[in-house]
């Protein structure tokens, strides 16, 4: 390798080291009494944290800055991944909007979960760019090429808040709540690869995503 290529090699691996990335939660936290309104006994995503949390561990032994997000009320009290929470400023939305937190380059990964009659998959994005160079495209590629059940599906406008109104490299995160410990361990580590993979074709000139 010559003195180039080492400081093309050195330069990328700093960039992806210091990249930003910011992990949101919005449904994480359940009720304890049901309003007469709401049929279902399930009040939160199950599973969103708990990967969020295994996520952002094994991220954090690439990259420096990984900041997850959660909310302090219930999506019945408050939705914040809907316009009204950020219209109010939740503590969500007080974070997720400081100065910083957000930038062209931050990765914003807006994580939830799914029973398991909703749907199939193992994992879905949620994306509202079609464009095949979106992240959700790119991530669920490299997912499906490890044998993992993903999917992307287009997201309507004004329907996701979090995704909707940050201009960054951003996706709307699902994961089957019928997966174990395990197989959220093991994808998060496939996710993790993809995520570092991402960055490294991103900041390498000599590669395109």
């Amino acid at each position: 390798m010559d003195i180039k290529s080492k400081y093309n090699a050195l330069k990328t691996y700093n960039q992806v080291y210091n990249s930003n990335i910011v992990i949101t939660v919005p449904h994480s936290v359940p009720i304890e009494i049901i309003p007469n309104n709401v049929e279902r006994i399930r009040t939160h995503d199950l599973s969103a944290l708990l990967f969020a949390e295994i996520l952002q561990e094994k991220l954090s032994k690439y990259i420096k800055n990984i900041t997850l997000i959660i909310s302090s009320q219930s999506r019945y009290e408050i939705d914040d991944n809907r316009n009204e929470a950020y219209n109010k400023k939740t503590e969500l939305w007080q974070k997720l909007t400081k100065p910083g937190v957000i930038t062209p380059d931050t990765i914003l990964l807006d994580t939830h979960s799914f029973p398991l009659n909703y749907n199939k998959d193992t994992i879905y994005f949620l994306q509202n760019e079609t464009h095949k160079n979106a992240i959700g495209h790119i991530l669920c590629k490299k997912l499906k090429a490890k044998g993992i059940n993903c999917n992307v599906y287009i997201s309507a406008q004004n329907m996701n808040s979090i995704i909707d109104k940050n201009n960054s490299y951003k996706t709307l995160i699902e994961v089957n709540e019928n997966l174990s410990y395990d197989d959220l361990q093991r994808l998060a580590d496939e996710l993790c690869d993809a995520l570092i993979l991402f960055l490294v074709n991103k900041y390498d000139t000599k590669k395109n995503i």
